[in-house]
């Protein structure tokens, strides 16, 4: 999942928001901090801001969990992988594979933010609450690598809003390819629009089976919506 997906459920829990991104922003600003079980399990007890950030941080790592396990998120991110490699030329099954599971998650943000257009607003405005400072202080107490990378990159996370840019379809190939400019592959050629608007439209279907009933509901989907991801044919 990505960040909206990650927070959609807690907006009214800080603490536990921020969590529940945190292992996602790490990886952004700094990929040698690893938050793992052993650093937050001591501490979820309580009702103080280190325990519902560490109980965020194990919510992300549980919905990670079931998310990439599912069989939807597999056929989609499979069907958009393969697109990209049949219109652009988009080289091994690896970067094919790689794009159709980052795609995937971004569209989801999209999709969930067309439903809800408050929705990001609501979002970034806890985000620019934010005490930068206070949550680099708790991630690094909690005994991993420390940080000085937070309060920098969560400056340019609100400033930039990427999370704006995952409703349009041109906009979200220049992320894309902001993407792998970091991990050194060549961009996707501007034609690959087409491919990220077929991709919008197949996780638009298949988003009862991609995300919760939880989910669904907090980002305003109607219950017909919500009440086909309570299925038991759900995949």
């Amino acid at each position: 999942m990505n960040c909206l997906a990650h927070a959609v459920c807690y907006l009214d829990d800080t603490w536990f928001m921020l969590g529940a991104g945190l292992p996602d922003w790490l990886g952004m600003s700094d990929r040698s901090v690893r938050i793992r079980p052993k650093h937050v399990e001591p501490h979820m007890d309580g009702d103080d801001e280190r325990a519902r950030l560490c109980r965020g941080i194990q919510q992300h790592w549980i919905d990670d969990g079931w998310f990439h396990k599912s069989a939807a998120f597999h056929e989609v991110t499979s069907r958009i992988g393969t697109r990209f490699r049949e219109h652009c030329d988009a080289g091994d099954n690896f970067r094919s594979g790689f794009l159709g599971h980052i795609a995937c998650e971004l569209l989801i943000d999209g999709v969930m933010s067309e439903n809800e257009p408050g929705l990001l607003d609501r979002y970034y405005d806890i985000v620019k609450r934010l005490d930068a400072e206070r949550l680099q202080e708790l991630v690094n107490g909690l005994g991993a690598k420390q940080t000085n990378r937070l309060p920098a990159f969560l400056s340019r996370y609100i400033r930039d809003a990427f999370l704006r840019d995952y409703v349009d379809d041109a906009k979200l190939l220049y992320r894309l390819n902001r993407v792998l400019a970091r991990v050194r592959l060549a961009p996707l050629p501007d034609s690959a629009t087409d491919v990220i608007g077929e991709g919008r439209e197949l996780v638009r279907a298949a988003l009862p089976q991609l995300i919760s009933p939880e989910m669904l509901a907090a980002a305003g989907f109607d219950s017909s919506v919500v009440d086909d991801a309570r299925s038991p044919d759900r995949k």
